[in-house]
């Protein structure tokens, strides 16, 4: 989980700082949506919202739908707001 959690981090502290991010590397944070742990789905999705929310608003709303954790909730709702 650790690993994971800090890769979505790193992931969405590059890909929000540069200009044309590569599509694979978003690749990965949509599939960390899915993870079994919390921890890196939110992780994930505050690292999809660096990115650019509107371009995986279809996958946050349905993480936002089916997500049992609050603050996991809580971070779609930022990232989209963004």
């Amino acid at each position: 989980m650790g690993f994971a959690r800090n890769g979505c981090v790193a992931l969405g502290s590059w890909l929000g700082a540069i200009d044309d991010p590569d599509p694979a590397s978003s690749e990965l944070l949509e599939r960390a949506l899915s993870d079994p742990s919390p921890v890196v789905r939110g992780h994930a999705v505050w690292a999809l919202g660096q990115v650019g929310p509107m371009e995986f608003q279809e996958a946050l709303g349905a993480l936002q739908e089916s997500e049992d954790e609050r603050w996991v909730r809580d971070e779609i709702g930022a990232a989209l707001d963004r």
